[in-house]
């Protein structure tokens, strides 16, 4: 099985979902990129229909849609209805709500709905936003603090997963003229930022990079078996997950990066990494699939919060791996994979469990010498539509 795709991908949903957010503030912001992921979509029609006064949203099964529409629906006074499936409910919101319980938003939540009762922030001296699960949480307090009547000062942990991407909000609202002011975490305090009151979102043209996390994937499928010639990469990336390019060199693994546009081919002569994925866990399941044909052991850290994520991914990329005659460890740092070089043989169906990034790593194994049918194609709608078309398997 092989493929060969020559092309651009859709934009980044981490940046466009930011964006979004902003542009409801000011109409003068314009974002220019393409994406049909359900995710974008449904935060993109949310946040039309609550600006014309509507008050009743459908957030499917996006997490970040709908930490991004709750906490930007609460600015306003109302009542407000968040609806989604029962596995978005089942993803942590605690730190939502203790957001809501310090800025005096009321809420009532069941397995498939969020009401929110809001008469607007009702901000304290010190926000604290202590979630372990995600950086999301204090970026969608951040995207939403334009026109504050307050100043904003948010406490955040020591140490928070997917910090790159809370950066990646820093970046986005100083590119459309915010400023804020942040203190670094110590051994003895937390980390804090400052974000002054009154200040606008400035008028701009975004133009978003492409999805650094579906450009993994198909550069995976492609070290399988292919071969992907994709253009108009940025040379530096807002995205976290544009550390790929650093964990194929670690591996050993050939590519060509050369005037925006990037290369790659089929290849089996690579070794397995020790890298830290606490920043970019989104990588993890693809990049565990391509560690399994890695000659030696390839051992990652920074896995607890997988568990948070649209499935376990933690546990099912441990059985996907075992299903591909893959040896798995857990050890004090994380996880040791034992690859080798050997195609995989596994067959028969394979459930993604409504994990997006799970269905594309089983497509990867099946480059890779699996022969697995993918129960639910579907699900990489969430964020990558495009993905099967690319690799010719969209009537597969």
């Amino acid at each position: 099985m092989e493929f060969s795709f020559k092309g651009e991908i859709s934009s980044s949903k981490s940046i466009y979902n930011r964006a979004l957010v902003v542009q409801s503030f000011a109409t003068q912001v314009q974002i220019h990129g393409l994406t049909q992921s359900e995710d974008v979509l449904h935060l993109q029609k949310s946040l039309k229909s609550f600006k014309q006064g509507e008050t009743d949203f459908y957030c499917g099964d996006g997490g970040t849609t709908l930490r991004f529409l709750a906490v930007r629906v609460s600015r306003q006074p109302g009542v407000y209805k968040l609806r989604g499936s029962e596995q978005l409910f089942s993803r942590p919101l605690k730190p939502l709500f203790h957001f809501f319980d310090q800025v005096g938003v009321r809420y009532k939540c069941d397995k498939t709905e969020l009401q929110i009762d809001t008469q607007g922030w009702q901000l304290p001296n010190k926000i604290d936003c202590s979630s372990v699960e995600s950086s999301q949480f204090a970026s969608a307090i951040l995207l939403s603090s334009w026109n504050l009547q307050k100043d904003l000062h948010l406490n955040l942990p020591r140490q928070l997963p997917s910090m790159g991407y809370l950066q990646m909000t820093i970046k986005l609202m100083e590119f459309f003229g915010g400023q804020f002011k942040t203190k670094e975490a110590t051994s003895f305090s937390e980390s804090s930022f400052f974000f002054k009151a009154g200040q606008q979102a400035q008028p701009g043209i975004l133009n978003i990079e492409q999805d650094m996390s579906s450009l993994f994937a198909l550069a995976a499928c492609a070290i399988m078996g292919g071969e992907i010639e994709i253009t108009r990469v940025p040379e530096k990336s807002w995205q976290p997950d544009a550390l790929f390019f650093d964990f194929l060199r670690k591996m050993k693994i050939k590519y060509e990066l050369e005037n925006k546009t990037f290369f790659i081919r089929q290849q089996s002569d690579y070794r397995g990494l020790d890298v830290d994925l606490l920043q970019t866990p989104d990588l993890f399941p693809v990049l565990a699939v391509l560690a399994g044909r890695a000659q030696g052991v390839s051992t990652f850290s920074g896995l607890n919060n997988l568990k948070f994520k649209e499935s376990d991914r933690l546990e099912n990329t441990i059985q996907l791996l075992r299903r591909l005659g893959r040896r798995v460890e857990s050890v004090p740092r994380g996880l040791m994979i034992h690859g080798s070089s050997k195609p995989f043989s596994a067959s028969g169906d394979f459930d993604p469990m409504r994990d997006h990034r799970m269905a594309m790593a089983a497509q990867v194994a099946n480059f890779g010498g699996a022969q697995w049918h993918i129960t639910d194609k579907a699900v990489v709608n969430k964020s990558f539509p495009e993905f099967w078309s690319i690799l010719g398997l969209d009537d597969a």
